[in-house]
């Protein structure tokens, strides 16, 4: 009786999601068939905000329709639920200027509200201004809107491997490139935690083979940060005598090969392993 129940309020939550939209979980709220979270006014930095909403199991928000960026700015407008008026956004040409991405799926512009575009590298969106975007520099600290995740289920490409769901690429790319790539799937570069979870991907790969990880130190040389969150690493796995420091070229991006980490140029084209969350 218990599994019927619950088989039966699972299929119903189904319809909900399929009719209404995706089921938003705390703290996102439901505007139209998406689920977003709204800063507090004090607000960070384009980076920092991108850190948070991957934190919570989101993105900044894609607003890449005139009906999402027109019911996220009609619902901050009526609820003024935060009073500064320009947030942050995920689009942003910080990979190369002029050529605007949507950071977490890679996809570029179609729907466009761009206006009063500069040099800066990352896109705000305000509702005293008809909803338009502008460029910001990206170290400003302005409020900024997370969007959920649509779905944390392990379905293909990916597979799941020990506690982790990942897709392990046999594309080869430059570090940059995977990154967008896997950003294209929803998903991020894998950052290994922990020797068990090293265990379980050398299980998976093909021995001798390079892949990029998550893991580079560019713009702050010797400290290295995970792409998922831009948080330093608690654990770490590099061959001896790696990392290599300020050798030239300058290598600031990390592969793992043979159960080891090692860094190379970023400009290196090797295949990658993307990462999704398992929990939104």
């Amino acid at each position: 009786m218990k599994s019927a129940v619950k088989f039966t309020l699972f299929c119903f939550l189904c319809v909900l999601s399929h009719v209404f939209g995706q089921l938003c979980k705390s703290p996102y709220t439901q505007i139209a068939n998406e689920c977003y979270h709204f800063s507090s006014d004090a607000g960070t930095s384009w980076v920092e905000a991108r850190e948070y909403c991957l934190r919570i199991g989101g993105l900044l928000a894609v607003l890449d329709t005139e009906e999402k960026n027109q019911a996220v700015g009609d619902y901050v407008y009526q609820s003024q639920v935060i009073t500064r008026n320009l947030k942050w956004i995920a689009l942003n040409d910080k990979g190369e200027s002029g050529k605007y991405i949507w950071d977490g799926t890679g996809d570029s512009v179609t729907y466009n509200a761009l206006a009063d575009v500069t040099e800066d590298n990352c896109i705000v969106t305000g509702y005293q201004n008809g909803y338009k975007w502008t460029s910001r520099e990206c170290d400003v600290d302005l409020p900024f809107i997370c969007q959920q995740l649509p779905s944390c289920d392990c379905v293909s490409p990916f597979t799941t491997i020990g506690n982790g769901c990942y897709y392990i690429t046999s594309l080869n790319m430059n570090w940059m490139d995977a990154h967008n790539y896997c950003n294209s799937l929803r998903s991020s570069l894998i950052s290994i935690d922990s020797a068990e979870e090293q265990a379980a991907i050398d299980d998976s790969i093909i021995i001798g083979v390079k892949y990029w990880i998550g893991a580079y130190d560019a713009g702050h040389e010797g400290t290295w940060y995970f792409d998922n969150g831009g948080y330093p690493m608690n654990y770490t796995n590099w061959l001896p005598g790696q990392p290599q420091g300020e050798k030239v070229p300058v290598e600031n991006c990390a592969l793992t090969v043979s159960g080891t980490w090692q860094d190379y140029p970023c400009e290196d084209e090797f295949r990658f392993i993307c990462e999704k969350p398992t929990k939104c």
